[in-house]
């Protein structure tokens, strides 16, 4: 996906506000653009709530990608002016 601007990594539920109806809204994450967001990759959770993390890339212009490893773990990649892979 060719993406520009500030990409968010992180779990959808660390975004939405306290006793706000918007995780519903959103469909647990499934739908982020009824929140603004307009461009997004939403997968369902595969580690679990413990060991997830927020990363921050800032002003990124480039490709994206998003895929599940042969070892069931979610992997995103960024080539461009930034680029990164999370493991």
């Amino acid at each position: 996906m060719k993406f520009k601007g500030d990409i968010i990594i992180t779990d959808p539920c660390y975004i939405i506000k306290d006793n706000s109806d918007d995780w519903n809204k959103c469909g647990w994450g499934e739908n982020m653009g009824i929140l603004g967001f307009t461009t997004y990759i939403s997968e369902y959770t595969l580690c679990g709530d413990w060991s997830c993390s927020t990363t921050l890339i800032k002003d990124f212009d480039g490709e994206v990608n998003y895929y599940v490893d042969s070892g069931d773990d979610a992997r995103t990649i960024g080539v461009g002016n930034i680029n990164f892979f999370t493991s």
